[in-house]
Formats: structure tokens, sequence, C-alpha cells
């Protein structure tokens, strides 16, 4: 089951605004708060996987763990 769920990531582009491309390229474990790094590299694990990538300029993957973010 776990690998279907892994699957089904993997066919959806992740939506990323410009400059976390950057965030990720540089990425050492740190970050807002430990829930927040711990995503942070969730998601350059799949993309290193081979994750499609959309670009966007909303609320992205990225954002949806930050504490400062508040209502999107």
């Amino acid at each position: 089951m776990a690998e279907e769920k892994d699957k089904q990531k993997l066919a959806r582009p992740v939506l990323l605004r410009p400059h976390h491309g950057m965030c990720l390229a540089y990425f050492k474990g740190e970050g807002y708060s430990d829930g927040f790094s711990a995503h942070m590299k969730e998601v350059l694990d799949e993309l290193q996987k081979g994750m499609d990538v959309q670009l966007y300029v909303g609320t992205d993957e990225i954002c949806s763990a930050c504490p400062n973010n508040r209502e999107g």
C-alpha cells in the first residue's frame, strides 16, 4: 500500500515557487522549525527520485509546512 501511495505522489507534479528551487539546492536541514525542515527534506527526496515540477506563484508544497503560513 505504501508503494502505491509513493507512485501516486510521483505521478503528479509538485508545485514550487521559483525561489524554492534555490532553497532546495542549498538545503542543509535547517529551517523555521523541525517540522518544516522534515517536510523540506521529504520534498527534496521526492524530487531526487524524479518527480516533475510545475512552477507556481501561490502557496506551494514548501509553503504548506511553513509555520508562518496562515490560511494559505
